[in-house]
């Protein structure tokens, strides 16, 4: 059975089993899943309250891409436990160095484009911080704090397997030092936009404005 069909009492079961997966990366998808799924309950609750006003189609686009983001992520819970597996499957070989180097690929690959989901979604959160109801603020807050969870996780997720990765030898060096370096550009902006969304609506709910 996938993850995405576990009870949230199992998945917690299984995380904290002492076997490998599910780890990092497909939690930090998971943790992603969450910050689209308030950004899409947010804008769907602002189109409601606005009733067609100004802003209408440009909350239902955020609800729409917030949705397709959604599922790429749920997606991406499973297919980076998937990459994890590969990893073991090619070190039980006895000759594993090429097979262990494509898997590792595989599974540097699949947390990077969990980062990218993450800084997509908070991108579409900062597009709401100005035009949304205040009474979801702190929902917004908590899909900031997801969406970081998420970026975070996955960029450590890239980052330990491109180490296991430079352990192989020196042969991926040039792919080593370019995804390490986009993958840190990606979560920079993405801890900095989830910095800047978490402390607007928590501006406002501290001045008592709701």
């Amino acid at each position: 059975m996938k993850l995405v069909e576990q009870t949230i009492g199992r998945y917690s079961d299984l995380l904290a089993s002492d076997f490998p997966t599910p780890g990092g990366g497909s939690t930090a998808a998971l943790n992603g899943v969450l910050g689209c799924s308030f950004i899409a309950m947010i804008a769907g609750i602002t189109v409601k309250k606005a009733a067609g006003g100004d802003g209408t189609a440009l909350l239902q686009r955020i609800g729409e891409q917030a949705e397709s983001l959604r599922n790429t992520l749920l997606t991406l819970v499973d297919e980076d436990t998937e990459a994890y597996n590969g990893i073991m499957a090619a070190r039980s070989m006895l000759q594993p160095t090429d097979s262990l180097r494509g898997a590792l690929k595989t599974a540097v690959e699949t947390p990077f484009r969990i980062l990218q989901a993450a800084h997509a979604a908070l991108d579409l959160a900062r597009s709401l911080s100005k035009n949304y109801y205040a009474g979801t603020a702190s929902d917004l807050a908590l899909a900031a704090l997801n969406l970081e969870a998420a970026a975070r996780g996955a960029y450590l997720t890239v980052r330990i397997n491109l180490n296991h990765l430079s352990d192989i030898g020196v042969s991926d060096i040039e792919y080593i030092r370019h995804k390490a370096g986009e993958s840190a550009g990606l979560l920079a902006e993405a801890e900095d936009m989830a910095r800047s969304i978490y402390d607007e609506a928590k501006a406002l709910l501290d001045r008592g404005k709701i």
